[in-house]
């Protein structure tokens, strides 16, 4: 018999068990199963006066998005992808995933469209014409759900008591 064991003898992960769990996976799996209402939001543009002759004629097509998208790339929240055409430049934004699991309340969505609309009206070579939040399936990673998961049985087991426990933030997926 051995008198000193090693780390690999003694532990078992519980954190990496958690995985397996019928509750965890069931949860993972409807959300994202799940078609999220607020999963992107959209904008569409047109170009300044100025600029509407230049986009319809440019020959030198990668220096003119450039100049366009560094443009966005000033913005507090930059798009995460800018399609530029010839007659309109589109916009999109992914919301970040911890905020998809967590999800938004009416109030929310409201506050971040409104910001959204402000940032945009900074924008120096388009008018923004459209902006619009959408719906998708985006599925997250296995890691980011657990540690929200994990966060989120800490909150309810050791942070609040029982009759003081806020609504959840955390979104719960729909089979």
């Amino acid at each position: 018999m051995k008198n000193f064991l090693s780390i690999d003898e003694i532990m078992v992960d519980l954190r990496s068990r958690t995985r397996w769990d019928l509750r965890f996976i069931e949860e993972y799996q409807a959300f994202n199963n799940k078609n999220h209402e607020f999963e992107n939001i959209f904008a569409t543009f047109s170009y300044n006066p100025l600029l509407d002759e230049k986009a319809a004629n440019e020959e030198d097509w990668d220096t003119f998005k450039n100049y366009i998208a560094s443009d966005f790339n000033n913005l507090k929240y930059p798009p995460c992808h800018l399609y530029i055409g010839r007659d309109e430049v589109t916009a999109m934004w992914f919301v970040p995933d911890v905020l998809l699991i967590q999800g938004f309340g009416t109030e929310d969505k409201k506050l971040v469209m409104e910001n959204m609309a402000n940032q945009l009206k900074k924008l120096k070579l388009c008018k923004l014409e459209e902006l619009f939040a959408s719906e998708g399936d985006r599925g997250v990673d296995e890691d980011l759900y657990l540690e929200l998961y994990r966060k989120q049985r800490f909150l309810e087991a050791l942070l609040y008591k029982n009759t003081e426990m806020p609504a959840l933030t955390f979104a719960k997926g729909e089979a």
